[in-house]
């Protein structure tokens, strides 16, 4: 490659006589054309121009304007790289050039100044200042690249343990013994610079800005979501009954009445249980409830609530018009916990919401995050708890599922080259015109692959041992067997039916829940498809409650009575499955395989017992969301 012809020349370069053809060399136009324009290559082509150059090493500094004595500066630096290259200073560099080139015997060096300027009329002797010049601005870029880009972090570690000499590279010093380095040294070197090169470490404004605009994503998500959720809520779900008592005595706190709760404080009591479940509770539509009618009704319906504390039952008797008066209150049926940051955002909203919530995050993500589809993993975590659990229990629970103790690395997954590509139209929909021009897909969606070869070879994962290269490239051109390791959005979510059921949210070092009947959480968001098409399937009017719940308790005590026995408890579900919905023709067998992610029933069927299993965990954890948590199928 270019850069390892550039290490080669500059370890070859052991005295001033040695310095030739660095100028023209094409591997050294080709390394300055992958640096910033304005800041690297405009300084360095302006230096070598023979007007610039005279005057920046024959005037003193007060003769120059301010860019011309950042030039002289920057000539200067580079020179300092060569010297310490050769072992040499700057008077041994004026002393080469007197002596090589015989230059007029007025000629003199003082204060960074050429006093004789009729030197630079020699193109021998500007050739070879040309040539100093260009291999000390080399050397600089590749410090700078090398020791300051991997200083401190886990690049130095790693370089230095694939150096043959460990001492050839000084972090500390923030120097190169190139002397000390072998071919295979330069190798490996050319290969990180390269590497570095085309990474181009995040400025601290870059990164400002990375981390503001997450956070006005999130903040944007916020205000998109919760409007359409509370425009998708009927107005009646938004009120609330609050109670106005004329002169109550009894104590304040929880009551009851037909298992419907409320909440007394001073005077007034509020209804805390859903209004829907009121409304039928008093005999009454939600729709046919008003301002006007609320205290008729509550009357007509001899509402009594009581209290217990101790061995004391208190009673409010609301039959008695005279004794309060009633009212609708709104609220929203939403509040933040934690407001949104690009690190987290945590909010409470009913629960029956939450698959249109999910549907509509993926959604926007792909909009904001198009062409990093697949590296910037979003997670989801659903905590689904009775309102009158306390919060903290279910905000803890919230907590443990923020996968904070897991590697970056765990959070991966490989994935079909065919299929991934597949998941990326949806993202790449929303591009714009000018991004097709600017083909941002090559510069931002550059994946690692697990199979097959790619654009770039690199160095991913340096803490890792031993270390190796890896393939990185786009899905634009793949062919079967390929794969790629992408990190997915997922979602995870628990049903706390007990206080103690937020204690099975723990994940292992893979980034799965260490519970082995919930070990295929979390899921990617893609597969959440699945879990619709396990509601639309479950709530057909051919479909009972009685026949899901046969099916759940069948799957459970089969995986945990024949757990070591796969191919068995495969053989076992699908007889059950054909005979608990009455599984008869191929259609229906289709239908039922795709809840379950298959094309159809023989792929369900053919499918390895190991393989078979976790769907079997999954068709569990459907059954839980749906069933369990939301009451919906």
């Amino acid at each position: 490659s270019d850069i390892k012809i550039i290490l080669e020349k500059i370890k070859s370069v052991t005295t001033f006589a040695s310095l030739k053809n660095l100028i023209n060399s094409l591997e050294i136009k080709n390394f300055i054309g992958l640096f910033d324009e304005k800041g690297i290559q405009k300084p360095f082509e302006n230096i070598l121009k023979k007007k610039i150059i005279k005057k920046i090493l024959s005037q003193p500094s007060n003769n120059l304007n301010q860019r011309e004595k950042g030039l002289k500066d920057l000539f200067f630096r580079s020179l300092n790289y060569t010297l310490e290259l050769l072992g040499k200073n700057i008077n041994d560099w004026v002393n080469y050039i007197d002596k090589a080139f015989s230059v007029h015997s007025n000629f003199d060096f003082n204060d960074k100044r050429f006093r004789n300027q009729n030197v630079f009329q020699n193109s021998n002797v500007v050739l070879f200042i040309e040539e100093i010049f260009t291999l000390g601005f080399i050397i600089m870029q590749i410090h700078n690249i090398l020791l300051e880009r991997s200083i401190g972090s886990q690049w130095e570690e790693f370089i230095l343990f694939n150096l043959s000499d460990k001492s050839a590279i000084d972090f500390e010093n923030r120097g190169i013994k190139w002397d000390k380095l072998t071919p295979q040294d330069i190798e490996f070197l050319s290969g990180i610079l390269l590497q570095f090169l085309l990474r181009k470490n995040p400025s601290p404004a870059r990164l400002r800005r990375v981390w503001e605009t997450t956070e006005e994503f999130l903040e944007d998500l916020e205000s998109r979501l919760t409007s359409d959720l509370l425009k998708s809520i009927p107005e009646k779900r938004k009120k609330r009954v609050v109670i106005m008592m004329t002169n109550s005595a009894e104590p304040d706190g929880k009551y009851e009445w037909n298992g419907i709760n409320f909440w007394k404080k001073g005077n007034q009591i509020k209804l805390i249980s859903s209004i829907e479940v009121f409304a039928s509770a008093i005999g009454k539509e939600l729709k046919n409830i008003d301002e006007g009618n609320i205290k008729n009704f509550i009357s007509k319906a001899k509402v009594v609530l009581k209290s217990k504390e101790g061995s004391k039952t208190f009673s409010i008797d609301l039959s008695i018009q005279n004794n309060f008066d009633a009212k609708l209150e709104n609220y929203e049926p939403y509040f933040t916990i934690l407001s949104p940051t690009p690190v987290s955002w945590q909010f409470i909203i009913p629960a029956q919401y939450v698959p249109e919530l999910i549907k509509n995050v993926q959604e926007e993500y792909c909009k904001n995050f198009k062409w990093v589809y697949g590296k910037l993993p979003l997670h989801i975590g659903v905590i689904v708890q009775n309102y009158k659990f306390p919060l903290y229990i279910g905000i803890k629970a919230l907590r443990k599922m923020r996968r904070d103790g897991i590697k970056w690395s765990k959070l991966s997954r490989e994935i079909d080259a065919k299929k991934f590509k597949a998941r990326q139209k949806e993202a790449f929909h929303y591009q714009t015109p000018p991004e097709k021009t600017v083909l941002c897909e090559d510069f931002y969606s550059l994946f690692e692959r697990k199979k097959g070869t790619g654009k770039y070879e690199v160095y991913l994962y340096p803490d890792e041992k031993p270390v190796k290269k890896v393939w990185i490239d786009t899905t634009q051109s793949v062919s079967a067997g390929d794969e790629f390791i992408v990190y997915p959005n997922t979602f995870d979510f628990e049903f706390l039916d007990t206080n103690a059921r937020r204690n099975d949210i723990y994940y292992d070092g893979e980034n799965k829940r260490y519970i082995d009947i919930k070990t295929m959480r979390p899921y990617d968001i893609e597969d959440w498809k699945y879990f619709e098409n396990f509601k639309e399937y479950f709530s057909g009017g051919d479909k009972s409650s009685s026949q899901l719940q046969k099916l759940a308790s069948l799957i459970y005590s089969k995986l945990e009575d024949w757990k070591d026995d796969a191919e068995s408890v495969k053989k076992f579900m699908i007889s059950a499955f054909r005979n608990v919905l009455n599984i008869k023709d191929s259609n229906s067998e289709n239908e039922f395989a795709k809840v379950l992610g298959a094309k159809n029933f023989d792929e369900f069927q053919n499918m390895q017992p190991e393989e078979f299993v976790k769907k079997l965990y999954m068709f569990l954890d459907m059954f839980e969301f749906w069933h369990k948590s939301l009451k919906e199928a």
